[in-house]
């Protein structure tokens, strides 16, 4: 967990793992480890984050632990034994999916 977060009325908080991608590399992806597989809670939620260059502000996946457990993916090559996340656009800047 890089963050623990909670609502401004302080009825409830949760956990925010940051993953980041930067230009030149994976853009289609994120890495997680084996443990991803098993870290569902509708209190856990990643930021997936594609750094674009020093002027580009990045862009940012908002997603909950429970449909990033369910799509991973296994990585292959240089990525063998860990596993994937893959970009979808649907979670393109969706940061009302923190209040849910």
């Amino acid at each position: 967990v890089d963050l623990l977060v909670g609502t401004a009325e302080g009825k409830r908080t949760f956990s925010v793992q940051v993953k980041t991608n930067r230009k030149g590399g994976a853009q289609s992806y994120w890495l997680l480890s084996a443990k991803a597989k098993d870290t569902a809670s509708k209190d856990f939620y990643y930021i997936f984050v594609n750094l674009r260059g020093h002027e580009v502000r990045p862009n940012f996946y908002i997603v909950s632990s429970q449909i990033v457990t369910k799509d991973l993916v296994v990585g292959s090559g240089r990525s063998t034994g860990m596993f994937c996340f893959l970009r979808n656009e649907i979670y393109l800047e969706k940061w009302e999916t923190l209040n849910a």
